[in-house]
């Protein structure tokens, strides 16, 4: 660790009058045989401007030495022990190249750095290379290695003594100490902030010296090297171009430190992250991933495990990982993808990968045809209500409507009362567009999640009248503007009406308007539409149940119908489509074909039987589904109104859905 940089600094305390300084890299060299080659190519052509006849004497050395050259680290060491004195011409070469470096009279130091980047084969030739050319006039050589794997390539070449064999090599070594890892965070940090934007300073701080959360990831633990230091600033500088705002920094960051350690497993998991992901649709964790896992039972204990973890320890080989990096893997990925699960205050980023939309962007390193740009979307809601409006209806018409929905939910605060208002008004937009796929029922609409509009329209304790109105109580302002966004509504009200219905029917307190206030524009809803249609249809139905009231006295929920919404629907009946409404109220048996039931909910609407009886009589004449009604009425009336009857209906058109 650190053996380059303290190179370095003997380097820059040398002067180039009295040292000529030659680098070489031997595992630039293609192989074994090869060092020696590109080691002499190389001294020749730094020494060749100083003494040029010195080159050609260096290359007929080296050529000598090449055709000594064998793959047994003990016999090259005895054989040069009589190269100069049992081979004449290479003896007088040897001797020539002594004279004309004293003639040179300058310190030759040959640096060889990352001993331990090299095979075993290749480090027994650089230490015959060595050992071969030490004895040139002031010819010093500097070798950076790490000493337990220089002496493991050795030994086994030469079991015996091979501890002692590097003490007779070099005549000093000199062990760099270790200093504290927080400097690799340090120096991290200076990194990506000369290669990130200025906005991300923060963040990067937050990330790397912010107050840990639980157990977060300690980095120094996947960083122990300036270099790891260098390749992962350099990683994150150049996958993070196509997202700069797009991902949630942190996240990026845990998933560039696999990368750099384990890529087989990176690539594992993106490539098969359905086998080891998960999301499940209940409460705070929904459409969020997390670790897959696997439950087994012994001597009646459940043990947990991962998918991912159990795949690791069964392919340790296929993976070229040891049990203990699996240990660290998965302490990364759980941390990284199970920290929503204790996220009780919405603390993490809506960017994490935990998010299946954002998923892709931590592998691919740029934004999919599938995926909406939150850079966008932020300047969008910058800009006035009818260009954020027109952005909204682009993305819908581009199917990214559940992006989008994603992108309002996760905005939990806002900049002011323009933000908010506009935010608020973008919603409603989004809901009312046309989807593009059936998302819900409500007349094709996208539609939007009624609690999370619920939790940011909420006045509780006068928070939005206080932040956004001045107003210390329920401000009129706020009141208006919330009315018009209902009042506003377009025909059918879809959306609007399914809204209040879902606060009427659980819970609408802390909502500037008060239940009866909601429950009447309910009601104005269902008037507005009745005037508008000629027959009972599906929407009608839904429209009535919207106005609703629940009653919750006694632990006991009950719904209750306004009296106002129940005299609107009776008129729509009784002028505009009684057949439709007969129609409704007979149901077939799920059980028996051929008998029928008929609906109680009648009395919904009407005091007793005889009362709406009396209503169908004096309208007898005009509508051509009475008659027989009536006659079912009585068959049922007397078997007792839980009984299914069987009855051959031949005007009322029921025996058309039974395939009569």
């Amino acid at each position: 660790m650190g053996k380059t940089s303290f190179f370095n600094l003997i380097k820059s305390n040398l002067s180039s009058d009295d040292h000529i300084i030659i680098d070489f890299n031997s595992w630039n060299s293609s192989s074994p045989k090869a060092i020696i080659q590109d080691f002499f190519d190389s001294l020749q052509e730094e020494l060749r401007p100083y003494y040029s006849s010195l080159a050609q004497q260096i290359v007929k050395y080296s050529d000598k030495l090449a055709a000594l050259n064998d793959n047994s680290l003990t016999q090259s060491i005895k054989a040069t022990a009589g190269i100069l004195a049992g081979d004449n011409s290479i003896s007088s070469f040897h001797s020539e190249i002594n004279k004309k470096l004293k003639k040179i009279d300058k310190k030759i130091i040959i640096f060889i750095d990352d001993l331990d980047r090299l095979d075993k084969h290749e480090i027994l030739e650089v230490m015959r290379l060595i050992r071969n050319t030490a004895n040139f006039y002031n010819t010093i050589f500097l070798v950076a290695y790490d000493r337990d794997y220089v002496l493991k390539a050795i030994s086994e070449f030469n079991p015996h003594n091979f501890q002692s064999f590097l003490e007779k090599i070099f005549q000093l070594e000199i062990n760099l100490p270790y200093f504290n890892s927080n400097v690799f965070k340090d120096k991290l940090a200076q990194n990506l902030k000369e290669l990130l934007p200025d906005y991300l300073y923060p963040t990067v701080e937050e990330t790397l010296f912010g107050q840990p959360y639980r157990n977060e990831i300690d980095i120094t633990k996947w960083i122990s090297s300036i270099r790891d230091v260098t390749r992962l600033s350099n990683s994150i500088s150049v996958t993070m171009q196509g997202l700069q705002g797009e991902v949630y920094f942190k996240d990026f960051l845990y998933l560039q430190l696999l990368r750099l350690k384990y890529p087989s497993i990176y690539e594992e998991i993106s490539k098969n992250y359905t086998n080891y992901f998960k999301t499940q649709e209940r409460g705070r964790i929904k459409h969020q991933y997390f670790l897959k896992v696997i439950e087994r039972y012994n001597d009646q204990n459940k043990r947990y495990s991962y998918v991912l973890e159990e795949h690791l320890h069964n392919n340790l080989d296929q993976f070229l990982i040891s049990a203990s990096s699996v240990k660290d893997i998965i302490e990364l990925l759980d941390e990284l993808f199970n920290k929503h699960t204790y996220d009780w205050h919405g603390k993490f980023d809506h960017l994490s990968v935990v998010y299946p939309l954002h998923f892709r962007k931590y592998f691919t390193y740029n934004l999919t045809n599938g995926n909406l740009s939150y850079i966008e979307f932020t300047k969008a809601r910058a800009a006035s209500q009818e260009e954020f409006n027109r952005f909204i209806a682009s993305c819908v018409k581009k199917g990214l409507q559940l992006e989008l929905m994603v992108n309002f939910e996760n905005i939990r605060d806002f900049d002011n009362r323009e933000d908010f208002e506009k935010v608020i008004k973008g919603i409603f937009h989004y809901a009312n567009e046309k989807a593009q796929a059936p998302y819900n029922s409500l007349s094709r609409i996208v539609g939007y999640d009624a609690n999370d509009l619920k939790n940011k329209l909420s006045d509780y304790d006068c928070s939005i009248s206080r932040k956004y109105y001045d107003s210390s109580t329920p401000s009129p302002a706020y009141k208006s503007f919330f009315r018009s966004l209902f009042e506003g509504a377009k025909f059918p009200y879809s959306f609007e009406s399914y809204t209040i219905g879902n606060w009427l029917d659980n819970n609408a307190e802390q909502l500037p308007l008060s239940i009866d206030e909601l429950a009447e524009i309910a009601i104005n809803y269902l008037e507005q539409y009745s005037n508008r249609i000629e027959k009972i249809d599906d929407h009608l139905w839904r429209l009535l149940n919207y106005c609703k009231l629940t009653n919750r006295e006694n632990a006991v929920k009950e719904e209750v119908l306004p009296e106002r919404a129940k005299t609107i629907f009776r008129n729509f009946i009784v002028t505009k489509d009684i057949d439709g409404f007969l129609f409704s109220m007979i149901n077939p048996d799920r059980i028996d074909n051929g008998k029928f039931k008929l609906s109680n909910y009648i009395l919904t609407f009407w005091n007793s039987w005889e009362d709406f009886l009396t209503v169908l009589e004096a309208n007898n004449k005009h509508w051509k589904y009475i008659d027989e009604f009536i006659e079912f009425y009585k068959q049922v009336s007397s078997n007792g109104f839980e009984s299914a009857v069987v009855f051959n209906f031949k005007i009322i058109p029921l025996m058309k859905d039974l395939g009569n």
